[in-house]
């Protein structure tokens, strides 16, 4: 189980296994238009975006994942 991922995530994982569940605590799509934030995710899956051009999750968990890491050591 994931805490957070993007479309883009779900689209590459369903494309390479078709069948597979995917559960996250959180899908983060903060790139999308603001239309899309007005409708259920998936509702317009080819313009949701959760990942800027370097690969970024945005808006991210702001830094959750260097505590979860203990990146700070």
């Amino acid at each position: 189980m994931h805490l957070i991922v993007t479309p883009e995530y779900i689209k590459n994982v369903t494309a390479a296994h078709p069948g597979a569940i995917v559960y996250a605590f959180r899908l983060d799509r903060g790139l999308s238009p603001a239309h899309v934030f007005a409708s259920p995710p998936g509702t317009h899956w080819d313009e949701e975006r959760g990942l800027d051009e370097h690969q970024y999750i945005v808006p991210g968990a702001g830094g959750l994942g260097e505590l979860l890491n203990n990146a700070w050591v």
